[in-house]
């Protein structure tokens, strides 16, 4: 069961779309499951796992320590999302994979994924266009980061990271670190929209009321 599970899960990754039933089997079968509790990592910045890790359930972000020690949330990724595609090539990951929530993901053999892209092609166009997708999305961040106030900054970030829930599990640290603001200047933000009655906040995580 957990074998067709998996298989289903990969015919659903748009960048894998062109494989036949065949191929998602061979990827399938190389393939492996991995578990991870809250703050886990999956890999670090700098290893050369040769895997692409494919999010099966919960939360995993992308971050990065700067010098100083500071840790930078880049993004987070939910169900279906992907992450490695960087080890495809031989390169070492460029950031360290966290488990932001206890989260189960799929990671296919680098070795396996390179055979399929030489059966077909195209997988390797769709993935570069993901790829492009996911710089797109940096960018908008980037331009949130440099030209909105901080409220406008966590009013977006809350509905990205909410994905619809009623309900997001985050701590006021996290946040902080995603915004590029301080725990205190987020915390007073938070406050304000308790105010109005668009969130309400509980230990550790956000109770999503009405960010219209």
């Amino acid at each position: 069961m957990a074998i067709s599970n998996d298989s289903a899960l990969l015919a659903g990754v748009a960048w894998l779309t062109p494989l036949g039933p065949e191929s998602l089997a061979v990827l399938t079968r190389a393939s492996r499951r991995v578990a991870l509790t809250r703050g886990e990592v999956l890999w670090r910045r700098g290893e050369r796992a040769d895997a692409v890790a494919v999010i099966v359930r919960g939360r995993i972000d992308v971050v990065r320590d700067s010098a100083n020690g500071k840790r930078m949330l880049l993004r987070s990724l939910g169900p279906g999302d992907s992450a490695g595609f960087s080890a495809l090539s031989g390169l070492a990951h460029s950031a360290d994979l966290v488990a932001g929530a206890s989260s189960t993901a799929l990671v296919i053999s680098g070795r396996a994924l390179r055979d399929a892209i030489r059966r077909d092609p195209d997988i390797a166009l769709r993935a570069l266009a993901q790829l492009g997708e996911t710089i797109v999305h940096l960018t908008d961040e980037m331009e949130e980061l440099r030209f909105l106030d901080l409220d406008e900054r966590l009013l977006r970030l809350i509905r990205r990271r909410g994905r619809a829930l009623r309900e997001l599990h985050i701590t006021h640290d996290e946040l902080a670190h995603q915004v590029g603001a301080t725990r205190e200047n987020v915390s007073r933000a938070l406050k304000r929209m308790e105010r109005r009655g668009a969130i309400a906040c509980r230990r550790g995580r956000i109770e999503v009321l009405d960010l219209t």
